[in-house]
């Protein structure tokens, strides 16, 4: 969690990440560094998110987006130089809003509400979406200095059945 505070400017979040990640591997060779791997990721924030410098509305908030990412795949582990490749052809990707007002606005993906002619909500937005595609995660990790480390995470997704090529990135 990050905030930034400056003169003559409001206080403004920064960074808001709640993230878990769990993973299973199963290697068939004790001198391999391929592993048969399941991996989990939860992903949501804590506080609400704004478009600067409005401050009325909010643009994100607690599990709104919270992204649900599960799937199974094979991983490229060297331990000993901290770096990873993980590939998923089959991965479920949910994605979660919970704050009404985002979900009718069909915000993140979901599918937006349906108003009648006078602007009446009919139909509520959906709070949720799943998709079935592709996944790729890597890791990288090698100090560069002493107490100066470099860290690169870059996640990759494209769902089969919605435009299959249309890649999310995370990095």
């Amino acid at each position: 969690y990050g905030i930034n505070g400056q003169e003559g400017r409001e206080t403004r979040k920064t960074d808001d990440i709640i993230q878990l990640n769990s993973n299973i591997g199963y290697r068939t060779a004790e001198n391999s560094d391929w592993y048969y791997t399941s991996k989990f990721s939860f992903t949501t924030q804590a506080t609400d998110g704004f478009a600067y410098p409005n401050i009325t509305k909010p643009v994100s908030s607690f599990f709104a987006p919270a992204y649900l990412f599960l799937g199974v795949g094979t991983e490229y582990a060297l331990k000993e130089k901290q770096f990873s490749v993980y590939i998923s052809p089959l991965t479920q990707k949910s994605t979660f809003v919970l704050y009404q007002n985002l979900a009718d606005a069909g915000a993140f993906g979901v599918t937006k509400a349906v108003y009648d002619a006078d602007g009446n909500r009919i139909i509520k937005g959906k709070n949720s979406r799943t998709e079935v595609g592709f996944f790729m995660n890597t890791f990288w990790k090698h100090e560069i200095f002493k107490n100066i480390v470099f860290e690169n995470r870059l996640s990759l997704y494209s769902d089969y059945l919605n435009k299959f090529g249309n890649i999310d990135v995370d990095w």
